[in-house]
């Protein structure tokens, strides 16, 4: 983790958004952390926004909670939509000599 001052990495803030691929930044003011910059290249948009949004996941504590869940073939009856495929199970293999 690297530590800067602001004014510095206002200076230098390509590299420090590409340093920050590589590590967290904490942005200093006055020699106390004031920022974290957190590199995100290559990641998909709504799921960054979903992992800082804390309304989401105080809604979605509450349901655990409250265990307001339904399984994926629940969800899809309610939907109206066909059942999900059931697991792949593998034929068994036949044995030696089998006549079959």
């Amino acid at each position: 983790m690297k530590l800067i001052g602001i004014r510095e990495a206002r200076e230098r803030l390509s590299a420090m958004v590409s340093r920050a691929q590589r590590e967290r930044v904490v942005l200093t003011r006055h020699g106390r952390p004031a920022a974290l910059l957190i590199g995100i290249e290559g990641e998909d948009l709504e799921e960054v926004l979903l992992k800082t949004n804390e309304e989401f996941w105080s809604e979605l504590a509450e349901q655990r909670r409250r265990n307001d869940t339904v399984s994926e073939a629940e969800a899809m009856r309610a939907l109206n939509l066909p059942a999900p495929p059931g697991p792949n199970v593998p034929r068994r293999a036949r044995r030696r000599g089998s006549s079959r």
